[in-house]
């Protein structure tokens, strides 16, 4: 099973239900919506969280699911630009995170700040998240 690493010693979990009949996916961001969460995909507007580990789907109803809502973790990133710290970052397609701008997204609220500087071609980046 698919987890996602936490860097800090600080962070904070809380139980949480999927989406009906919709996975969470662990290293991505997700949204809560109207009854619970899925992956926020380009159009997310938060508020975000990031699963714990991967859940599957259920054939019907929801499914329990752990979702950090703060704390530094590892996310997959978008391999279209490079990240540099203390930029803030939003969800993007396939839930990954991508740069947020300021003004131009003021609609999303922003998933949180990037913590360690990372190349165009890495494929992950450290996040603070919700920060």
């Amino acid at each position: 099973m698919t987890k996602t690493e936490i860097l800090s010693s600080w962070f904070v979990v809380e139980p949480g239900k999927t989406k009906t009949t919709t996975a969470v996916t662990a290293e991505i961001l997700h949204h809560f919506d109207t009854d619970g969460w899925e992956a926020a995909g380009s159009g997310g507007v938060g508020p975000y969280g990031v699963p714990v580990e991967t859940v599957a789907a259920p054939g019907s109803g929801q499914a329990d699911c752990s979702m950090i809502l703060k704390g530094k973790v590892l996310l997959q990133k978008d391999t279209s630009t490079a990240m540099v710290a203390g930029q803030g970052v939003k969800s993007g397609a396939g839930s990954k995170c991508v740069l947020w701008v300021p003004g131009a997204d003021a609609q999303k609220l922003r998933a949180g700040i990037v913590a360690k500087d990372a190349a165009t071609a890495d494929t992950h980046v450290e996040v603070w998240l919700n920060d």
